[in-house]
């Protein structure tokens, strides 16, 4: 989950900086902050908040600076310099509004965040436009250059207001979306007994067949580890029908490919303690890792998960199970 946040904070970096002018796609600049929002919206520490947002406005920068001539050919080359210079330091200025809002939301909670968002923004668009060190090209209603619409509405309200109105239109979106997740989330429909049980032993068949699959020209035993068995790959059919897939990382023991020691293969939470401490694995392991896919099931939580990769792996090698209830 860790990693679909910065999958999260690239989207709306590269989606507010293709906004800006000479890309035809201003429409990203009314939903290109939803992702970064529902990202920061989850709960960790601030630090982790903080490389999420500076990824997010170092790629929107990066892109934009287009707009403000810093990568084209014909710009002076003290210009580009500049730019470069520039694109590094800037995403620590535009991460100011979404740091209030944390101080905000910790205070009084989220509604109260989101709503001061857009007034916390357009105020340091403004402020970011005042003295001899201002950069107001990259405010957010330049976005609407080529929209005439928006241009008019401009003439009234100002850049700035053009701002306001696209930051509120990101932050309902985002908590309209954030409350559908939640809602979804808060089903939590668990899985009979029985389908639970079926799909582990029609699984575990499928193991025993590729563990003990042979060579029909050697007549020897290929001794195959799967590896990486986890829910991802296990497929249920409409049928009804079980399947194993992707031995991509798949072991075979007369294999001239062998993996170094210490070398981990597959998915840390779903890892015998020996293959999260790089030893050499047989079948054995594979069962292990149907065995965490059976406690997911039943349970409908995740056995191995805690901050971070490093972290999750640590609880894998001791193999530290916690009491699903």
């Amino acid at each position: 989950m860790r990693n679909m946040r910065y999958i999260y904070a690239l989207c709306s970096g590269l989606m507010l900086g293709a906004a800006f002018p000479p890309l035809p796609t201003w429409f990203g600049a009314f939903i290109g902050f939803i992702p970064i929002i529902l990202a920061i919206l989850t709960p960790t520490n601030d630090k982790y908040h903080n490389r999420l947002l500076y990824i997010c406005f170092f790629v929107m920068h990066g892109i934009s600076n287009w707009w403000v001539s810093s990568w084209q050919t014909e710009s002076d080359p003290f210009l580009f310099v500049s730019g470069f210079a520039l694109w590094l330091g800037h995403p620590f200025f535009f991460m100011l509004p979404f740091v209030g809002m944390r101080f905000l939301r910790k205070r009084f909670g989220d509604a109260v965040g989101l709503i001061a968002l857009p007034f916390l923004w357009t105020a340091f668009e403004w402020l970011h436009s005042l003295g001899d060190l201002s950069y107001p090209w990259l405010s957010l209603g330049y976005t609407q250059a080529y929209n005439t619409v928006w241009v008019q509405i401009a003439e009234i309200a100002g850049v700035w207001g053009v701002g306001f109105v696209l930051v509120s239109i990101n932050v309902l979106l985002a908590s309209l979306l954030k409350e559908i997740i939640e809602k979804n989330a808060s089903i939590n429909e668990k899985i009979p007994f029985s389908i639970c049980c079926y799909v582990v032993a029609e699984a575990a068949k499928a193991l025993d067949y590729a563990h003990n699959f042979r060579d029909e020209e050697k007549n020897e035993a290929l001794n195959i580890v799967h590896r990486d068995v986890n829910h991802h790959n296990i497929l249920l059919s409409y049928k009804g029908n079980v399947k194993i897939v992707d031995f991509g990382v798949a072991k075979v023991a007369a294999s001239t490919n062998t993996t170094r020691a210490g070398v981990l293969k597959g998915k840390i939470a779903y890892m015998s303690p020996e293959q999260a401490l790089g030893k050499t694995v047989d079948q054995r392991s594979d069962i292990f890792s149907l065995g965490v896919v059976l406690w997911e099931l039943l349970t409908g939580k995740t056995l191995f998960i805690e901050e971070d990769d490093m972290t999750t792996l640590e609880v894998v090698r001791a193999c530290q199970i916690k009491a699903p209830s």
